[in-house]
């Protein structure tokens, strides 16, 4: 992964660190494809031109928060074999970083990918993913939703109907390129005020066939 972003507007050095290190966090940094890396990732932030005043600093933040993150969402979502987008949400944690350490957990699930793949709605593999993040949470307060179907409320498991959370997560593997074909696990912890979000894509036999063919 080689990324670059450019502003054409002048900002601190110091500032634009903490900008670029904030936006990298909460983009190229919460996705996942296999939970590998490559020696040469890179993402470099430049900016150059006239000095902006302070109080628009949030608004440069913001600006380089949307590219950053819509970068990152196409890198996930062109995966190797990869049928579809997964977002996942953590909402309710203690702080920011909790909630996008157990969102990039549960992206990296293999378990979790193959599930979706196969239109599986198996809340167990989302849960034990959110607990090898080893991130405190008590299940008994989680709520858990797959798109808009509640799978979990206060950790008991609530009455749904599997065969339209298969479609739901079906229908998006097969949905127009990043317009269509997310699928949304939402999980809420209900122990705060803060939340995260994560990316990755689903795990195919494609995926296998691609990677074991390769040769250097």
């Amino acid at each position: 992964m080689l990324a670059f972003l450019t502003c054409d507007v002048g900002v601190e050095k110091e500032a634009w660190d903490k900008m670029i290190s904030i936006a990298v966090k909460k983009s190229f940094n919460a996705i996942s494809v296999d939970g590998e890396t490559s020696t040469n990732d890179s993402f470099i932030g430049i900016n150059a031109g006239e000095k902006i005043d302070k109080k628009f600093l949030s608004k440069i933040q913001l600006g380089i928060d949307i590219v950053c993150q819509s970068l990152a969402k196409n890198i996930a979502r062109d995966g190797e074999g990869a049928n579809c987008l997964l977002e996942i949400l953590v909402e309710g944690a203690q702080n920011n970083s909790d909630a996008i350490k157990i969102a990039k957990c549960i992206c990296n699930s293999s378990l979790v990918k193959t599930a979706i793949h196969g239109c599986d709605p198996n809340w167990g593999r989302i849960i034990s993913a959110a607990g090898n993040s080893g991130i405190d949470f008590k299940l008994d307060q989680v709520d858990l939703y797959i798109g808009d179907f509640q799978i979990l409320k206060k950790g008991r498991l609530n009455k749904y109907d599997p065969k339209k959370v298969t479609h739901y997560i079906r229908k998006r593997l097969n949905g127009k390129y990043l317009v269509e074909d997310t699928v949304l696990i939402t999980l809420n912890l209900n122990s705060g005020n803060s939340k995260g979000r994560a990316w990755g894509c689903d795990l195919s036999k494609k995926y296998v066939e691609i990677n074991s063919e390769y040769t250097t």
